[in-house]
C-alpha cells in the first residue's frame, strides 16, 4: 500500500513591528512567500530567528515552544501571546538587542484545510 504524502504549506512572513527601526531595512508590513528556498531580501538574523518555525508550519506541525510567551510583548499576539489558536502563526523576535524587529510566520491553508481542523487545530480524524 502507497504511503500518504504529507502536505506541505507556504508560509508568510510578515514584519510586525520594528523598535525603533530596523538594521536590515525591514519596515512593518514588509512581507514574503517562503516556499522551496529562502525569499530574497531576507538579512540572516531574521532567516536564522525564524528557521525552525517555517519549518514546522510548513509541513503542518506545530513548534513545542509554542506554548511560551514571546517575551518581548506578552499577551498581545494571539494564543499565549505567542501563536494563534490553530497554531498555525508564530512570531519571532530579531535577536537585535538594538534595533528589535517582531515578525509572523503563518501556514497558508486553503479553504478545505481549514473544514478539516478541528478547533484545537489538530486534523479530524
Amino acid at each position: 500500500m502507497a504511503a500518504n504524502p504529507k502536505k506541505v504549506y507556504p508560509v508568510r512572513m510578515k514584519v510586525t513591528e520594528t523598535h525603533p527601526t530596523c538594521a536590515a531595512g525591514h519596515k512593518v508590513g514588509d512581507e514574503w512567500i517562503w516556499e522551496d528556498t529562502t525569499p530574497p531580501g531576507i538579512c540572516s538574523s531574521i532567516f536564522a530567528c525564524s528557521f525552525n518555525a517555517y519549518l514546522a508550519l510548513r509541513y503542518g506541525g506545530k513548534e513545542p515552544e509554542a506554548e511560551k510567551v514571546l517575551q518581548s510583548r506578552p499577551g498581545e499576539h494571539g494564543a499565549e501571546g505567542y501563536t494563534n489558536e490553530a497554531m498555525t502563526m508564530i512570531y519571532r523576535r530579531c535577536p537585535d538587542p538594538n534595533k528589535r524587529v517582531v515578525i509572523s510566520l503563518e501556514r497558508i491553508v486553503d479553504d478545505l484545510d481549514k473544514k478539516s481542523e478541528t478547533p484545537s487545530g489538530d486534523k479530524s480524524q
